[in-house]
């Protein structure tokens, strides 16, 4: 298998699909969407390779969402991390963290989470949105 692909198709109905996450917008470097969980977690779909330049920019723009939603109070620490283990595309997790949630301190990886409640998944969605807002 061929890990780090890129996919061609950044439309967002394709990108939900694939990574079983609703799609929350578009920066000029990549797409945003939101995983299905209690714990709010965020994936980053690159457009282009994560080349080291590429990398400059995009992991400066994950810990600068991560901050606003920390601010926002989303959680107090993050889990930013690229592993491509089950899915073959390129992408970066961004998790916010907090002590009474359903896993803490173990990682999410591979738990059944808790829905996300949809009250919370509308106020989550509306955050990036702001974030993105003002970071194009």
């Amino acid at each position: 298998m061929v890990l780090d692909q890129i996919i061609p198709q950044h439309t967002p109905s394709n990108l939900s699909e694939r990574f079983e996450a609703e799609w929350i917008g578009e920066h000029t470097l990549g797409s945003f969407l939101l995983k299905p969980s209690h714990i709010p977690w965020v994936v980053f779909v690159p457009k282009h390779p994560l080349t080291p330049d590429n990398a400059a920019h995009i992991y400066p723009l994950l810990y600068e969402l991560s901050d606003w939603l920390s601010e926002q109070g989303l959680g107090i620490h993050n889990n930013i991390a690229k592993l491509g283990n089950v899915l073959p595309y390129c992408h970066i997790h961004l998790v916010m963290r907090t002590p009474q949630d359903e896993c803490w301190p173990n990682p999410i990886w591979g738990q059944t989470l808790t829905p996300c409640l949809t009250p919370d998944k509308a106020q989550r969605i509306d955050l990036i949105r702001q974030f993105l807002s003002t970071h194009s």
